[in-house]
């Protein structure tokens, strides 16, 4: 399973390397990561204070 992931994660690197886009394709890496990251980071303080959020 993570294999699999890995192994995407970097073709899709070596194809944006090729089209010429890895600074865009970094930017957007990077901005999405961040997005998940404070989700999951509100979640987890929404859990811990017991109001955990509607699924």
């Amino acid at each position: 399973h993570n294999t699999h992931h890995y192994l995407a994660f970097f073709r899709l690197i070596r194809e944006a390397i090729k089209q010429g886009n890895f600074e865009q394709f970094r930017t957007n890496f990077i901005a999405h990561r961040r997005n998940h990251l404070v989700r999951f980071e509100t979640s987890m303080v929404e859990v811990l204070s017991g109001n955990p959020p509607l699924l």
